[in-house]
C-alpha cells in the first residue's frame, strides 16, 4: 500500500492476514538470543517479516459531564491500542546520533559488539568512538526496521469544555432567553504513549495506509471561547 523512505518498512495487505500489516526487517538471532554477525561486521538482516498491525484493533472513548450550580465541565478522553508504528524520523535521528541509545559506546571503552558469526562461533568486536566506523555502525541500523517500530497505543485528553450559564436576571433586560460562555480546549494532553519523541497518532498519510510516521507534526492544541445565546 505504501513504503517508507529507503524501503525500510511498508504497509501490506495479504490474503488471510489482518488489514494494514507493517513489514520490515529484524536483526537475526540464534536460538539462544545472540545476535548473528555477517562477514561485513554488522548484524545479519532477516528477510522481510511482519512487525505488527498499523491499524489499531481496539479503540476507546470516555466522556463525562459534571454539573455544579451554573457550571458545567465536559471531559473527553480517547485512545487506541494494539497497533504498531514505524518511525522514519527516529531512523534518521539514530543515523545522526540524536537518540539516547546512540550514547552507548561514547567513551574510552568504545562500543563492544558480542554475539556469534554465521557459523555459530563466538564473535566479539570493539569499535572506538573516535573512528568513522562508530558513526557507520549506527547509520547501518537503518536496515533493521524493528528497532524503530513502536507500540502505537495511546490515551489522550482530547477535549475539555468548561461552561457557565449566565443568570436570567442579567439577560431579561436584553430579551435573551438563555446564554452561556464556555472555555474550550482540544488536544489537551497525551496521558499515555510508548513512542519516543513523536505523537503516536501522526501518520505519513491520512489515507488507508496507517502505521508509518515520517517527520509529521503533532496535532495542534486549540484553546478558545464560545458564546451561546438563545433569543
Amino acid at each position: 500500500m505504501t513504503s517508507s523512505v529507503g524501503g525500510w518498512a511498508g504497509i501490506y495487505n495479504d490474503i488471510g492476514r489482518p488489514y494494514g500489516i507493517i513489514k520490515g526487517y529484524r536483526m537475526v538471532k540464534d536460538e539462544s538470543g545472540n545476535r548473528v554477525y555477517a562477514s561485513s561486521g554488522y548484524e545479519k538482516r532477516s528477510d522481510l517479516v511482519e512487525l505488527g498491525n498499523g491499524v489499531a484493533p481496539l479503540t476507546m472513548g470516555l466522556t463525562n459531564t459534571f454539573h455544579y450550580r451554573r457550571y458545567t465541565l465536559d471531559v473527553l478522553i480517547d485512545g487506541k491500542f494494539g497497533n504498531k508504528v514505524f518511525s522514519v524520523m527516529n531512523t534518521y535521528a539514530n543515523r545522526f546520533g540524536l537518540l539516547k541509545n546512540t550514547l552507548n559506546g561514547r567513551g574510552d571503552e568504545g562500543l563492544t559488539l558480542t554475539g556469534v558469526d554465521e557459523s555459530g562461533n563466538a564473535y566479539e568486536k570493539n569499535i572506538s568512538y573516535t573512528t568513522d566506523a562508530f558513526r557507520l555502525y549506527y547509520d547501518n541500523q537503518k536496515n533493521y526496521s524493528e528497532l524503530f517500530t513502536y507500540d502505537g497505543g495511546f490515551v489522550k485528553l482530547r477535549q475539555i469544555i468548561f461552561s457557565y450559564d449566565i443568570p436570567a436576571r442579567i439577560l431579561d433586560p436584553f430579551r435573551i432567553k438563555s446564554a452561556s460562555v464556555s472555555f474550550v480546549a482540544r488536544n489537551v494532553a497525551i496521558l499515555y504513549k510508548n513512542t519516543e519523541g513523536f505523537d503516536p497518532e501522526v501518520s505519513i498519510t491520512n489515507g488507508n495506509a496507517q502505521g508509518l510516521e515520517s517527520f509529521a507534526l503533532p496535532r495542534t492544541r486549540n484553546l478558545g471561547f464560545n458564546l451561546l445565546v438563545k433569543f
